[in-house]
C-alpha cells in the first residue's frame, strides 16, 4: 500500500537515500519529513550548490544535508519574500531570482529585493488570480532572466519582463508564451525554444525577420542635469555598432507632466546636429535595417540655460 499521512501545506518530504519513490519513514531507511515554521505554504523547491531552496508564499528556507539522525537542517533565509508560483523562479550561476508579490527578489546567500524601474508597469496590470502560471526563463548567453506573466485581463501569459543581471537593467513587452527551454536538445543552433498559448513551437534569438513588427528601444524620462534648468541640446553623439542601422527620436518636455514635443526621427551620424530645448527627454531607437544592430551609450551635448 502506498505511503500516506496527514497532508500539510508546510511539510517537506524526502525519500530514503538512493531512491526516488520510497517516502515512508521506517527504522530501516532514511525517509522523513519536516514541517516548516512558516505562516505561508510551500510553493516549490530548487537545488543549488550545497543546499536546496524552499520557496513559500511568504518566505524562503534553506535545506542543507548534515547527515546523522536528522539528515537535514532547515533555516529561514528571508522573510516577506514570497514566490507567486511554482515556476516563477530561475537559477543562474549561484543566484536564485524570483517574482514575488509586487517586487522581484534574488538570493545569493542573502535575500535582497532587485531594484526594478518597471515595477508599476508589471504589477499595476497583473492577473493575480493567474499568478501561478508565471514562469521564469534563464538565458545565460545574454545574462538575462525573463518572467512571462499574465496581464490584468489575460488568463494566460501574454507579457514578459526581462532583467539583465550583467548590466542591471530591465526591458518588457508583449509575447504570448507558456513554456520554454534555453536550447532544444540536439539543435544545430543552440537557441531558446518556447511554446505559445496556441501550442505552436517557436525558435527564438535567430534570424532578423520580425513578422512585420519594427523592433525598438525606448527609455523612460531622463532629466537633463538636475532637472531644474532648461538645457539646449545641440548635438547627438551615437554609439552604434554600425551607423545607419537605427533611427533616433527624442521626446522633450519642460516638466514631468508637461506636454512632450517630438524631435526627429534622425538618421544619426557621428556627431549629429540637433536643436531642441527641454528639462527632460525620452529616447526612442527604431530599427531601419533588418540586421543584428546594437546600440551602446548615447551622449547628448547641450548648454545649460536659465531656470525658466
Amino acid at each position: 500500500m502506498p505511503f500516506q499521512d496527514n497532508y500539510s501545506a508546510r511539510r517537506v518530504y524526502w525519500p530514503s537515500q538512493e531512491t526516488t519513490s520510497d517516502f515512508e519513514p521506517l527504522s530501516t531507511n532514511t525517509a522523513g519529513s519536516h514541517d516548516l515554521a512558516t505562516d505561508g505554504v510551500l510553493i516549490c523547491g530548487r537545488a543549488t550548490k550545497g543546499q536546496t531552496l524552499l520557496f513559500t508564499s511568504s518566505d524562503l528556507w534553506t535545506m542543507t544535508y548534515i547527515g546523522g539522525e536528522f539528515l537535514y537542517s532547515f533555516e529561514r533565509a528571508g522573510d516577506n519574500c514570497g514566490n507567486v508560483g511554482p515556476n516563477a523562479v530561475a537559477i543562474a550561476d549561484t543566484e536564485a531570482l524570483w517574482m514575488g508579490y509586487n517586487t522581484f527578489h534574488v538570493f545569493d546567500g542573502y535575500v535582497r529585493p532587485i531594484p526594478c524601474d518597471v515595477t508599476d508597469y508589471v504589477f499595476g496590470d497583473f492577473s493575480s488570480s493567474n499568478a501561478y502560471k508565471v514562469w521564469a526563463f534563464a538565458n545565460p548567453r545574454f545574462g538575462e532572466i525573463t518572467w512571462h506573466y499574465p496581464s490584468g485581463s489575460a488568463t494566460e501569459c501574454d507579457r514578459y519582463v526581462t532583467y539583465n543581471r550583467l548590466e542591471q537593467h530591465w526591458v518588457f513587452g508583449d509575447l504570448a508564451r507558456s513554456a520554454g527551454v534555453t536550447k532544444r536538445a540536439g539543435a544545430v543552433v543552440p537557441v531558446p525554444v518556447m511554446i505559445g498559448s496556441n501550442g505552436a513551437i517557436y525558435d527564438h534569438e535567430t534570424g532578423t525577420a520580425h513578422g512585420g513588427v519594427l523592433p525598438f528601444l525606448e527609455s523612460g524620462p531622463i532629466e537633463l542635469g538636475d532637472g531644474d534648468n532648461v538645457v539646449r541640446v545641440q548635438r547627438i553623439v551615437p554609439d552604434d555598432k554600425t551607423q545607419g542601422d537605427v533611427t533616433l527620436s527624442i521626446y522633450g518636455a519642460m516638466s514631468p507632466n508637461g506636454e512632450e514635443t517630438l524631435y526627429g526621427p534622425y538618421t544619426v551620424s557621428s556627431p549629429t546636429d540637433v536643436r531642441l530645448t527641454a528639462r527632460q527627454v525620452r529616447l526612442r531607437i527604431v530599427e531601419s535595417v533588418a540586421t543584428s544592430w546594437r546600440v551602446g551609450v548615447l551622449r547628448l551635448g547641450g548648454i545649460i540655460g536659465g531656470r525658466r
